[in-house]
């Protein structure tokens, strides 16, 4: 968790020259924050109301794959993301979404401590 943490913080830090620099940033923030908790300090987790903002960042983090996905033809392909800005945005919502579901099932998997 501590490197999805550390590449989340990366991404967050790379929006200063997007059209778009606070959406991305906080999306990304709210990643980072996620997987330093669960990196860091598990046990806040466990609160009702961890619990509740973590599931409710799942959905928005699934909607937001979903309004993000990619438009491009083979988007998945170096020369396409390379170029194409919805190629990109995708990705990052998908490893997001990824990462924000990680600590969600880790929380939910793991026994209480």
């Amino acid at each position: 968790m501590a490197v999805l943490c550390v590449c989340l913080v990366l991404f967050a830090a790379a929006q200063y020259n997007d059209p778009d620099p606070q959406l991305w940033a906080t999306m990304y923030s709210v990643g980072a924050i996620w997987t330093g908790l669960a990196a860091f300090a598990p046990r806040l987790l466990w609160s009702r109301a961890a619990t509740l903002l973590l599931l409710l960042s799942v959905v928005l983090a699934l909607c937001a794959v979903i309004y993000f996905w990619p438009q491009s033809q083979h988007w998945w392909q170096q020369e396409v993301w390379w170029r194409a800005e919805d190629a990109r945005e995708g990705m990052g919502t998908m490893f997001l979404a990824a990462c924000i579901a990680l600590v969600s099932g880790n929380r939910f998997l793991s026994q209480r401590a």
